[in-house]
C-alpha cells in the first residue's frame, strides 16, 4: 500500500505543559512503509532525553499535593508515548 503519511509523537501526562507535550511532528511523507517500520526510522533515544530533561523538572501535581512535598514525573519510556500516524490519502 502507498500512502501519504504524517508521524506524531506525545506526551500526554495532565502534568507536561501543551507546549512541550509534543515530542515529534513529521512532514507528509509518500511511502509505504508500516506504522512500525516509520516509528524505527527516528531516533527516538535523542528525542527521549531531549524530553525527558523537560519531565524530570516538570511537578507531579497530585502526587505532590497528596505527599505534601514535590514530587516530580519519571523519565518517560517509549511506551508512555502516544505515537499516531496520520493517513492522508491512500493509494
Amino acid at each position: 500500500m502507498r500512502r501519504i503519511a504524517q508521524v506524531f509523537i506525545a506526551d500526554t501526562n495532565e502534568n507536561i505543559a501543551l507546549d512541550k507535550g509534543l515530542l515529534y511532528q513529521g512532514e507528509p511523507t509518500f511511502t509505504d512503509l508500516t506504522d512500525e517500520e516509520m516509528f524505527f526510522e527516528l531516533d527516538m533515544k535523542s528525542m527521549l532525553e531531549v524530553h525527558n530533561a523537560v519531565r524530570v523538572a516538570t511537578l507531579d501535581k497530585r502526587a505532590s499535593k497528596t505527599s505534601g512535598r514535590d514530587v516530580y514525573l519519571e523519565p518517560a519510556r517509549i511506551r508512555d508515548l502516544n505515537m499516531v500516524v496520520l493517513d492522508i490519502a491512500v493509494f
